[in-house]
């Protein structure tokens, strides 16, 4: 599965900041450095605490811009109960909440290309 990470501007304007997937075990989040670029000069602040040094990270465990937006114990029981799945990896919970934040603008949707 790959998610694609979106941003919204003040204007209604919607970047796509980047791809993140899980293969090989590793999680690979590619930034669109041409979107990024935009969405800054559109009034984003960046993406969480990446240092945008490069356009590729890959790490064995989920990066923490994303983690951080996993929905608590409790609530991944209740959404497991709603949708009578039981083993929910860390992408799919992503995919089911959107990763919305109340405090920002940004979120992820499957990225289908």
């Amino acid at each position: 599965m790959k998610l694609k990470l979106l941003w919204k501007s003040k204007e209604g304007n919607i970047f796509k900041l980047g791809t993140l997937e899980y293969a090989n075990e590793q999680y690979v989040f590619k930034i669109n450095r041409e979107e990024l670029e935009k969405a800054i000069q559109s009034g984003c602040y960046g993406i969480g605490n990446f240092k945008l040094e490069k356009d590729i990270y890959m790490d064995t465990k989920l990066f923490d811009f994303f983690e951080n937006r996993l929905p608590s114990q409790e609530k991944i029981e209740i959404i497991k109960k709603i949708s009578k799945l039981e083993n929910l990896d860390k992408m799919k919970m992503l995919e089911i909440t959107k990763a919305k934040a109340f405090k920002d603008n940004y979120w992820v949707e499957r990225d289908l290309s």
